[in-house]
């Protein structure tokens, strides 16, 4: 079983492996980080954005990341939904599979 910060570190490596920034690196914003009791969701943006808010350094396509606690499982959830609906998707396949 994971700790946030486990959950964390593996969120960093797998945007990491997505992302790679000239000149800039990935954030996880902390203060919209969500527990489940299946896991952590994260939220991430360039440090230039998060920074100085401008808005050409802002990523786009970049929906959260989803870590179980059990097993340290990575899901990306897309951006074709809402925020809300990407996860409530996310929470349906996840029941559907048991």
């Amino acid at each position: 079983m994971l700790n946030k910060h486990q959950a964390r570190e593996i969120a960093l490596q797998h945007i990491g492996h997505q992302c790679n920034l000239a000149n800039d690196e990935i954030v996880i914003v902390d203060a919209l980080t969500l527990e489940k009791e299946y896991g952590w969701i994260f939220f991430y943006d360039s440090k230039r954005f998060l920074e100085k808010n401008d808005v050409h350094c802002m990523l786009v396509g970049n929906g959260p990341v989803v870590v179980r606690k059990k097993d340290g499982v990575v899901h990306q959830l897309g951006t074709a939904l809402s925020t809300e609906e990407e996860i409530d998707k996310y929470e349906r396949n996840m029941m559907n599979a048991i």
